[in-house]
């Protein structure tokens, strides 16, 4: 296990008390994740066991090998809900079960499995982030979602289902940021990217955005990519967000500007002029650059144009 790993594993160990435990009498081989068919048809209830035996394997430092993350891979990626939102609740509320019908055992789930030593299982279980995509304008659309109350209670099911549930995961991920690294940074970045996209459509999402570390650490983190292309896809988001919020209802604009001046408190306009100073080697380079100053001058900030 990598310092990495060991880091993560004793954090999480500290700050939570995970109930998925292994039966005293039942041998990990027994357990339904080693013995599911990834072509077979699943039902819901087969999923969740497979779920919760795939946790408590990890929780118990099974020794996942290269065949076993694959599955775990293949597995985590049929439970994606692309565009179904009821599917999306379900996950939240009922893949791991409970007797109080609590969503805590989805998050705690989730932390368990970013604990695991390979990288693959890890990878594979940001599913958190496709789930708050369903309530970006892009996913709306594509849902057919048309009414403003249509949208606002779509909007509001995700706030309640799938974000306050996953607030302790986005805390943990916040909190161990210095520890990220590769996909994690990455993932991490787009999450809080993600919250800040959607909150300007749902007042409860934007208080809790302001209330919460979100639009400092993105600020603080925008600089530390390590590849340009993730850097370039994360400001084109972002860019992209600051044109959708314009063209919404006054409110949205509104909050838009809010989360501006968020961002402009934590130093988001001097990070996006310390970027735009990058050398202009590569592709990914030159479209860091224009992205700053395109955002820059969305934000109607004195940004000189980069030379060429």
């Amino acid at each position: 296990m990598n310092n990495e790993s060991v880091t993560l594993s004793s954090s999480i160990d500290a700050c939570l008390s995970v109930t998925f435990e292994l039966p005293s009498t039942t041998k990990p081989e027994e357990e339904p994740f080693l013995n599911f068919d990834v072509n077979s048809d699943l039902s819901f209830d087969d999923e969740s066991g497979i779920y919760c035996s795939l946790v408590a394997l990890v929780k118990a430092e099974y020794m996942f090998d290269d065949v076993l993350q694959d599955r775990a891979a293949q597995f985590l990626k049929i439970l994606e809900p692309f565009f179904d939102e009821q599917l999306a609740a379900q996950l939240v509320t009922d893949l791991v079960p409970s007797s109080v019908g609590s969503p805590s055992g989805f998050s705690e789930s989730i932390l368990t499995l970013l604990s695991s030593p390979h990288s693959t299982l890890v990878e594979a279980t940001m599913i958190i982030r496709s789930l708050l995509y369903l309530a970006t304008p892009y996913y709306v659309r594509n849902l057919s979602i048309t009414s403003t109350l249509d949208k606002n209670n779509h909007r509001k099911m995700i706030f309640q289902k799938v974000l306050l549930p996953s607030s302790p995961l986005v805390t943990f991920l916040i909190s161990n940021r210095q520890v990220l690294h590769g996909f994690l940074f990455r993932s991490i970045m787009w999450l809080l990217s993600t919250h800040l996209e959607i909150c300007p459509y749902h007042r409860p999402t934007l208080e809790y955005v302001f209330a919460s570390p979100i639009s400092m650490t993105f600020s603080n983190c925008l600089s530390f990519f390590e590849d340009d292309g993730d850097l370039w896809n994360t400001l084109n988001n972002t860019n992209r967000s600051l044109q959708y919020w314009k063209e919404e209802d006054p409110e949205v604009v509104l909050s838009g500007k809010r989360i501006v001046q968020a961002l402009f408190s934590e130093g988001f306009e001097d990070t996006l002029e310390q970027m735009m100073m990058y050398d202009k080697n590569g592709d990914y380079d030159n479209r860091v650059g224009y992205d700053c100053l395109e955002i820059s001058q969305r934000l109607r900030s004195n940004v000189e144009v980069p030379e060429e």
